[in-house]
């Protein structure tokens, strides 16, 4: 069986007016589908492109000097009184976890390529 895929990246521009946020927010789509039959393989749609993943990790789930928070669920002091929160209790639980920690991951494994790119051959 032979394929014949064809691909496109679009920006479209929506107009979600609440009473604090009144601006159009851009949404980038990449869809990938059968040329000939139209089936669709892949579509992914980006919805906050401003999101700073590695901030908004930092702001979330840390105290603002590395001490992780917001990740449990209850009181640890008592016995069986805390366990780790569910997705939705979480504060992201509104982002797909797994892509955005892999985000949060690769944006600090670019960080670490150009920084050793910037960094002097020899000490």
């Amino acid at each position: 069986m032979k394929h014949c895929s064809s691909h496109d990246d679009m920006v479209l521009t929506v107009n979600w007016e609440t009473a604090t946020d009144q601006r159009n927010t851009q949404l980038n789509c990449a869809i990938t589908a059968d040329a000939k039959s139209g089936y669709v393989y892949r579509m992914d749609v980006d919805f906050d492109p401003r999101v700073k993943t590695l901030n908004f990790f930092n702001n979330t789930y840390t105290d603002g000097e590395g001490t992780p928070e917001n990740l449990l669920q209850g009181d640890p002091v008592r016995k069986f009184g805390s366990a780790p929160k569910f997705f939705w209790q979480r504060p992201t639980g509104r982002s797909h976890e797994p892509q955005f920690f892999a985000a949060c991951f690769n944006e600090l494994d670019a960080f670490r390529l150009r920084a050793r790119r910037r960094m002097p051959k020899k000490l």
